[in-house]
């Protein structure tokens, strides 16, 4: 630190301001001493801060531990110098500097997303453009956000033939610069979504599908079983339905009585169908969920407005038993600020 001092000392020298007094000299001594002490707090603060830097540039550069370079190695220790010398001198670090010339640290962490579609009648799963509608979202935060999982999953007649259309994941781009992250994220959102649309065309004009079945509740509760979630990293369950259950476990939701929300879990739950803590890592989010409040599809019976309020009670009384993080009962689709939410330390300490 005293080299440090001395080298910082002669390239501030211009800017300190002049002691006229003996006293003003002391007091100046006893202040100096104080931001001295302050000083180091921030060089270790700052240090601490590029060093985090310092690898996430190399790592994105494609240095690997002992199969660097030793170019590499002298780039890594001429980043760490510049953090000592610039920190030391009271200035903010490396990101300030590398922001300027095009490089940024500021790279969000990924998420994982579920997209569900029910394509049975009356849902808005089976309408190409409502899959468009999420995807228009989706797919840019999930390319900004690299290593970012998406995943498209179809109902089917049964929750055992529910499956994976498509999956796919947004790759960190080779270098870090603000046009190379934006190249990446433009094709990502390109490719992704040629890929989800082409894998749901068979799907939708498929004439013998079975479209009078939705076991929502038992598709959900697949695909949150489908894999575990990775720490400090958020996850979306994107429903697409008009969340009317009809299936052999859950009943018939469009026309027949439905069940009190208490004697209902119990049954889910003596099922192992989205027990307590089942979703306890996802943001669930209902678009069209205004689908309860529409006509009976095939007219099989007379729409009562009572009957679909009962039916959101219903899924409010699952989610809720089942641990979500949150819920989002959209009329429509989805929006940008539906998937901004608290990181998963800051969710679970609210």
């Amino acid at each position: 630190m005293r080299y440090l001092r001395r080298f910082c000392m002669g390239h501030q020298k211009a800017d300190r301001p002049r002691t006229e007094t003996a006293f003003g000299a002391a007091l100046a001594g006893r202040r100096e001493g104080h931001q001295r002490n302050c000083r180091k707090e921030k060089v270790l603060k700052t240090m601490t801060s590029d060093i985090g830097l310092i690898r996430q540039l190399l790592e994105a550069t494609g240095c690997r531990g002992s199969g660097t370079s030793a170019t590499e190695r002298r780039l890594a220790a001429l980043l760490i110098l510049s953090s000592v010398l610039m920190s030391a001198c009271g200035y903010d670090g490396l990101a300030p500097a590398l922001k300027s010339i095009g490089l940024s640290k500021d790279v969000p962490g990924p998420i994982q997303v579920d997209i569900v579609l029910d394509p049975s009648d009356g849902s808005p799963g089976a309408n190409e453009a409502s899959l468009k509608s999420a995807l228009n979202v989706v797919l840019p935060i999930a390319g900004e956000r690299f290593g970012s999982d998406v995943r498209l999953w179809a109902m089917a007649a049964s929750a055992g033939e529910t499956r994976i259309l498509e999956e796919l994941r947004s790759e960190r781009p080779k270098r870090l610069t603000t046009a190379a992250r934006r190249a990446q994220v433009e094709r990502f959102i390109s490719l992704a979504e040629a890929a989800f649309l082409k894998s749901t065309a068979p799907l939708l004009s498929d004439p013998h599908r079975d479209r009078s079945r939705s076991p929502i509740l038992e598709s959900i509760a697949k695909v949150a079983a489908y894999s575990a979630v990775p720490e400090n990293v958020r996850r979306f369950l994107i429903v697409i339905s008009d969340l009317r259950e009809v299936s052999e476990l859950g009943g018939d939701w469009e026309c027949n009585r439905l069940p009190q929300p208490e004697q209902f879990l119990k049954r889910l739950h003596s099922a192992q169908i989205l027990t307590p803590g089942s979703l306890s890592e996802a943001h669930v989010i209902l678009t069209y969920a205004s689908g309860v409040f529409d006509e009976v599809p095939r007219q099989r019976c007379p729409f009562v407005f009572g009957h679909g309020v009962q039916i959101r009670r219903l899924w409010e009384a699952v989610l809720k038993a089942a641990g979500r993080q949150s819920v989002r009962f959209k009329g429509g689709a989805i929006t940008r600020d539906d998937l901004a939410v608290p990181e998963r330390r800051e969710a679970r300490n609210q």
